[in-house]
């Protein structure tokens, strides 16, 4: 019965290298949760109270600049669930058809969340208090996570499709030990990577000399805070694996991924601690960059994982490969030209007292 449940991949094969595939997912996802980290950490700045333009002017900013970045974030998102989809595309459609409608309750959420960061830059600009909003789009962001962990992990568990699809679409899946660190591990490097962008966000734009601390202190708590929840929870998902996962896992090579997101995650731990101590820009710019990699080495890290756990129903290297080289260079320029492009929005419409500040590079 479980064959039956479990699609032929495309026959018409694959249109790269699986390998090319598997970096270019990794790398567009780890921006997706750059850009969604930005959204998290300026919600978790509204709720202590950071989001009113009445504190300081750059909350103003700030509240501006995050309805951006959950409609980046949200555009981000496409090219890793395309890439989901070109190598497991056979098991992640079927995911998605049994958590049915509470995975088309991800996109209500997003957009509910979007409309509400767009009431907040209203409420900040007026000077009211978006306290509360800010604690309901940290809500919907969670239940969101919640619902990409829920789908990923029946993704990789097709044994249970057989009985878990009796509930018609309408609950979400518990059955993966992994569920909940998975979870909690995300929600962690989110804040993480937002607490330190709301940090950075704030000293670039405060001149050297007159930074105050607890407008950028208390995000790099909450940064710290994040890092060590990846540390914790990454311990606690390793620990709930499948004996077989996670025995493939460091018999191989990728086990590097491991020790590349632990040593990031950890550097980026200490690097926060340091720049919270004497606020300097460029250690904050060390860690941002640490996280990167470790949200890099994560997301090649998840994809080890998904292709272990499905290793007895399912190989990578069975599917014919057919090249379309003119595609994926049409994609690979526009996303490049993409990226540039949004730097250059970021810069021109909030950056632009940074690049004047004679000291911006305050170690």
């Amino acid at each position: 019965m479980l064959a039956n449940l479990i699609p032929s991949y495309d026959m018409l094969g694959s249109p790269m290298p699986a390998i090319l595939a598997q970096f270019l997912m990794a790398l567009t996802l780890a921006a997706h949760w750059a850009f969604l980290a930005m959204t998290m950490g300026g919600a978790a700045a509204y709720v202590m109270g950071q989001g009113s333009e009445d504190e300081t002017p750059v909350r103003a900013k700030l509240s501006a600049f995050l309805p951006y970045s959950l409609s980046m974030a949200m555009t981000l998102g496409i090219a890793p669930l395309l890439f989901v989809q070109v190598l497991y595309g056979n098991f992640f459609y079927t995911a998605n058809i049994l958590v049915g409608y509470v995975w088309l309750g991800l996109l209500a959420l997003m957009v509910v969340n979007l409309y509400l960061l767009f009431w907040s830059w209203l409420r900040s600009r007026q000077g009211k208090s978006i306290r509360g909003l800010g604690v309901l789009i940290l809500i919907l962001l969670a239940a969101s996570a919640f619902i990409l962990a829920t789908n990923g992990t029946l993704a990789q568990n097709p044994q249970d499709w057989e009985t878990f699809r009796a509930n018609s679409g309408v609950t979400p899946y518990y059955g993966d030990a992994t569920l909940v660190p998975r979870w909690l591990f995300a929600l962690s490097a989110l804040l993480a990577g937002g607490g330190l962008f709301v940090a950075l966000f704030t000293r670039l734009q405060t001149p050297d000399g007159e930074a105050p601390m607890r407008p950028v202190s208390r995000p790099l708590g909450v940064s710290i805070a994040g890092c060590i929840g990846t540390l914790v929870f990454g311990l606690w998902g390793s620990l709930a694996l499948p004996e077989s996962v996670r025995t493939g896992l460091f018999g191989s090579l990728e086990s590097i991924f491991v020790y590349v997101a632990i040593l990031a995650f950890a550097a980026a731990l200490v690097l926060g601690y340091t720049a919270l101590k004497s606020m300097a820009i460029k250690r904050m710019l060390l860690s941002a960059i640490a996280l990167f990699v470790g949200l890099f080495a994560t997301a090649a890290l998840r994809d080890t994982l998904r292709r272990l756990a499905l290793a007895e129903y399912f190989d990578l290297s069975s599917v014919p490969v057919h090249s379309q080289w003119s595609s994926f260079t049409l994609f690979a320029v526009i996303l490049v030209l993409g990226l540039g492009l949004i730097g250059y929005i970021v810069v021109l419409s909030y950056g632009t007292d940074w690049a004047k500040r004679p000291n911006a590079s305050t170690v």
